[in-house]
């Protein structure tokens, strides 16, 4: 992966044909038969490096609002936290999502909604320092790295490009004018945190600045006293269960535990649950068939359900759907993976 786009030159003192045909065929961009033309490879050399240079800005930018897309900021993600690794500075990442976004393109147009996306993020870029990582994630959803910053001074420079953006109007096809605000996650970046494990805790921040009310900035420093949603979990390996129980509860969940469908159902007091963990194998009855008298009741007919399947089998994931299941992880589950699929379950509910 690390050498696919990097432009080939041959040089040889091979001439025929054959050889020369054979190495466009293997991947080569040009080619030089020696005695060559030194001139005339500078040139090439020139040529290849800045398509070379065109191609790997293209491949790292988003079309529309011309930030980094995902492989862009990947890669300075990765930069920047090997040199705060090794200079010992704070790093700090956001993610971003722009308020009732849905209803701009439901209401005006998606050409209004890409030039919404276009204009937020050039205020956002604008307000930020030259120095932050903006890209944009994907949908409505930005991301913002704070090179040696704190957690605590990424919130205040997000509540300035915050204000900034309240401050903007919009107006399409001579309709009434409207405003737009973001709600965003703020987290303090682990040296030794994978991309996904960084996204995953500023999302779990950005989960808790929605469903307060959107429009805020909420971070570890701020949302301590927030509401605890509460999970059920349905899962019959001692283990697996008590593995899981312990990833959701160090993320701010409350979790509601049963080892088949019967128990839950025979429960005196139903509790209200914010999203639901289903095995697809469990005792007495199938997660299929819990899953079915689950939708069917009103104390959980609408709660999210996340399937856990130790077979990645196309017709149990298709089943799952089809019966109401909203996402599926294979085991062994990733921490990340899960409360990824969690938060992005959530925000939408």
């Amino acid at each position: 992966a690390r050498t696919a786009t990097v432009p080939i030159i041959i040089i040889t003192s091979k001439g025929e044909p054959a050889v020369k045909s054979e190495c466009f065929a293997l991947g080569a961009d040009d080619y030089f038969a020696k005695p060559f033309d030194l001139e005339a490879l500078a040139t090439a050399v020139s040529i290849r490096l800045r398509r070379s240079s065109e191609y790997r800005q293209q491949s790292e930018r988003d079309a529309l609002t011309a930030l980094l897309n995902r492989v862009g900021f990947r890669s300075a993600y990765n930069q920047l936290r090997s040199l705060a690794k090794r200079m010992h500075m704070p790093l700090a990442i956001a993610m971003i999502d722009l308020d009732h976004f849905k209803s701009v393109n439901d209401t005006r147009g998606h050409s209004a909604g890409d030039q919404v996306l276009c204009r937020s993020a050039k205020i956002l870029t604008q307000s930020l320092r030259s120095s932050d990582i903006v890209a944009r994630w994907g949908g409505e959803e930005f991301v913002v790295l704070f090179p040696n910053t704190s957690e605590k001074e990424a919130v205040r420079a997000l509540e300035k490009a915050l204000d900034c953006l309240r401050k903007e109007t919009f107006s399409f096809d001579g309709m009434e004018t409207f405003c737009v605000t973001f709600s965003a996650g703020v987290a303090t970046v682990a040296v030794e945190s994978l991309l996904e494990q960084a996204v995953t805790q500023a999302d779990h921040y950005l989960y808790i600045a929605k469903s307060s009310g959107r429009n805020q900035i909420c971070s570890a420093l701020n949302s301590s006293g927030q509401a605890r949603q509460k999970i059920l979990l349905l899962e019959n390996d001692p283990e697996l269960s008590e593995l899981m129980k312990d990833r959701l509860i160090s993320a701010g969940f409350d979790v509601l535990h049963f080892c088949d469908g019967s128990s839950i159902f025979s429960h005196p007091n139903p509790e209200p649950v914010s999203l639901i963990l289903l095995d697809t194998i469990l005792p007495g009855q199938s997660g299929f068939e819990v899953l079915m008298s689950l939708r069917k009741n009103p104390y959980y007919a609408h709660a999210p359900v996340v399937m856990i399947t130790s077979k990645n089998c196309d017709s149990d994931i298709v089943k799952g759907f089809e019966l109401g299941a909203d996402d599926y992880v294979v085991k062994p589950v990733s921490r990340s993976e899960l409360l990824a699929r969690i938060y992005r379950l959530l925000r939408k509910k």
